[in-house]
């Protein structure tokens, strides 16, 4: 018995360790657009949360952000070290951690009760939107403290968040139709 559970656990970091790979392969996959870039790493947020839970998907994002303070390029900008992590899209990073926490707490306290997949995802969709509302207010809050153009709230919504509704609504909506998959090729 104790064997398995020390396989469980081990199979658990493992899983965490790509989920945080996927994310800094998905964060360099950008479109510029203003000072806060469309990337992918979000989506590989809501994967994450959704298939390691709670903790280990906040640890998987912990560690992506670790790697960028240690001066990993896996960035938007293909750059990393401390400085990268106090700019001002910092914030939106600090909010993946977030991200993985609610999705990952909903989807796996509640949604995993249900056999159907499609109340199962109901609880991914709430934890994933909840998630990106958090990330956006706590990402626009540190753009607005560390932007040197002194734009207020309202003028940082319109550049970096409203231009991202449609784009991360999508993420999710194509995350729904991955999670599934990507539980059973895992068996989590």
């Amino acid at each position: 018995m104790g064997s398995s559970l020390h396989n469980k656990k081990i199979k658990r970091m493992v899983i965490c360790a790509l989920c945080c790979a996927i994310t800094c392969v998905c964060a360099m996959y950008t479109i510029h657009i203003g000072p806060v870039p469309i990337t992918l790493a979000n989506f590989a947020v809501y994967v994450s949360g959704a298939i390691l839970g709670a903790f280990y998907g906040a640890v998987s994002q912990i560690l992506y952000l670790l790697l960028v303070f240690v001066g990993c390029p896996f960035t938007s900008k293909l750059q990393g070290g401390p400085s990268y992590l106090i700019g001002p899209t910092a914030g939106y990073m600090y909010g993946y951690v977030l991200i993985a926490l609610i999705v990952g707490y909903l989807y796996k306290t509640f949604g995993k009760k249900y056999e159907k997949y499609e109340k199962r995802m109901l609880w991914f969709l709430i934890g994933a939107i909840l998630g990106t509302f958090v990330c956006y207010a706590m990402g626009t809050v540190w753009f607005v403290a560390t932007n040197n153009k002194n734009l207020d709230f309202s003028a940082s919504l319109k550049i970096c968040v409203y231009p991202f509704l449609i784009g991360d609504f999508i993420k999710i909506l194509v995350s729904t139709m991955i999670i599934p998959k990507v539980e059973r090729a895992l068996d989590v």
